[in-house]
């Protein structure tokens, strides 16, 4: 036979952990709203109790996520919205190209010519490769023609400028 208790005969905190059968408190028996965070004893919820998705930008506080805690290697992708211009001013030991023909070194070209303003190598934003000493694929950045008189009536010399940087 089961006796049963009416509320108003039991004291306040008559009823401990220790009295209660094991199980015999279940989320259904609980009242809505009843666990509070302050009810959660600390480090009782771990990654495993948290649903995929159940934390999502609004639930960070502010600053939460710092450097230390972004994973390295973040494809360039996920990368959004408005970026910062790049600034190298942080990058050390970077050492400049030694070789006249490294990717990303400029060269000058130049050549002399009666017959027209234009570089030898093409027009701007053209590439050329393995040529007059370049080895590698560059591109054309600018060409400067200058243009002199050489004396002789009618005749102009251009020298011809040509800017190039290695591509590949």
């Amino acid at each position: 036979m089961t006796t049963k208790i009416s509320l108003e005969v039991l004291e306040d905190n008559s009823v401990t952990e220790a009295k209660l059968v094991s199980s015999s408190v279940t989320e259904a028996k609980l009242a809505s709203n009843s666990v509070t965070a302050s009810k959660i004893a600390a480090g009782a919820v771990g990654a495993s109790e948290i649903a995929a998705g159940a934390v999502g930008s609004s639930e960070l506080a502010s600053g939460s996520v710092t450097n230390a805690k972004v994973a390295s290697g973040i494809d360039a992708a996920k990368l959004t919205g408005t970026l910062p211009a790049l600034n190298g001013s942080n990058l050390t030991g970077i050492e400049p190209p030694t070789d006249r023909n490294a990717i990303g070194t400029y060269r000058l070209y130049f050549n002399n010519t009666t017959q027209s303003k234009v570089s030898s190598l093409g027009t701007v934003g053209s590439t050329f490769s393995n040529s007059y000493g370049f080895t590698g694929t560059w591109r054309i950045m600018d060409i400067i023609n200058v243009g002199y008189n050489t004396g002789a009536i009618g005749q102009t010399t251009y020298d011809v400028l040509t800017l190039v940087v290695r591509v590949s």
